[in-house]
């Protein structure tokens, strides 16, 4: 048995406790920054490697539980992400690079910043936005619909559950059977389907259960939870996928400190969620209404970029850090604040939302 099958074996066994592991890890990757010299560093490296390794646990957990037929609850962004990835190896791939890219990025720069020079680290930067650019015009073109953040499926398989019934037959690759012999799993006969059962289902509400089964079934296809764009959302749809590259190019042109970049970035992303907002009707779906309020915050990033940020944020921060110096609770939160405003003010991934 190979190294990775074994792994695979065990991560399948002790799934739930992996899980605490991981979160134990991300956790401590937040208090590190300002700890010791590039703690900043080590923290980002750490946490995109715990977050790469979550991505491939993610897959092995999926693929145990499909492998059996069996179904589970599945949330709208991930059915519509694991219909284009079956449908499509194009959009899987273009899908599973963005996400890559996305895990690490935040390190790469970090690392350019101490190892190369403003320009050289800027134009990483910008080769990273142009990647990820050609990546979302990819998924427009296969998909000819909205991109979505996460780019692909998050883990929507409770890693507690490995050890019930459900996720057993999974592991077992759906080979238990009764007192008689007979297999204890019913698979239907045009489908294919695996259903587990019923006294796997102790514990769970009705209501939980029915609502599980209700989201697959509420739309024709998975591919209905986004809508087709027509030609003025498609060139919304665009704007929004190039304004982090525009900002970049303006601020290698400009500087950070230039109002340019950011007027041209707000005015081009105001532009984009207008021609959003404009499609956005009463039929809207709910996977449509989420990425729409996401984008909506994002403007709050303009908020911790320079110069607005110098102009205006930093010192509210500033005021705020010190009121809170002397009130216990409130003071480690204001620490963390105070030892991530560097990363704010020197890190463009950290308030990019791209």
């Amino acid at each position: 048995m190979s190294p990775l099958s074994v792994y695979r074996e065990f991560l399948l066994q002790n799934a739930a406790q992996i899980s605490s592991v991981e979160s134990a890890l991300r956790s401590l990757s937040y208090f590190l920054p300002g700890r010791f010299e590039d703690a900043d560093l080590a923290s980002e490296g750490l946490f995109a490697a715990i977050n790469l390794l979550s991505l491939y646990h993610d897959r092995i957990l999926y693929d145990a539980v499909r492998s059996a037929g069996i179904e589970h609850k599945s949330s709208l962004l991930n059915h519509y992400h694991h219909h284009w990835h079956q449908q499509s190896a194009v959009v899987l791939g273009a899908s599973t690079a963005l996400t890559l890219i996305q895990t690490v990025e935040g390190f790469i720069e970090m690392a350019a910043n101490k190892r190369l020079s403003r320009k050289r680290k800027w134009d990483v930067v910008a080769a990273i936005e142009a990647v990820k650019v050609i990546l979302r015009l990819v998924l427009i073109a296969r998909t000819r619909r909205a991109t979505l953040t996460p780019a692909g499926p998050e883990r929507d398989i409770d890693p507690q559950l490995l050890g019930s019934a459900p996720l057993a037959v999974a592991r077992d690759a759906a080979g238990s059977t009764d007192e008689a012999g007979n297999s204890k799993l019913y698979r239907g006969a045009r489908t294919g389907v695996v259903f587990a059962p019923l006294e796997v289902l102790e514990g769970e509400s009705v209501t939980r259960f029915l609502t599980s089964k209700s989201v697959k079934n509420a739309y024709k296809s998975p591919a209905d939870l986004l809508a087709p764009m027509a030609r003025s959302r498609t060139v919304g749809e665009v704007l929004f996928v190039l304004r982090p590259l525009i900002y970049v190019m303006l601020i290698r042109r400009f500087g950070r400190k230039s109002w340019i970049p950011l007027a041209a970035s707000l005015v081009v992303e105001s532009i984009s969620y207008l021609f959003a907002a404009r499609n956005m009707t009463r039929t809207a779906t709910p996977l449509e209404q989420d990425e729409h309020r996401r984008r909506a915050y994002l403007f709050l990033f303009y908020l911790l970029r320079s110069p607005l940020y110098d102009a205006v944020t930093k010192g509210v921060l500033d005021s705020f850090c010190a009121s809170m110096a002397n009130k216990p609770i409130l003071r480690l939160f204001a620490n963390i604040v105070q030892d991530y405003q560097p990363l704010w003010e020197s890190v463009y991934f950290y308030t990019s939302g791209s």
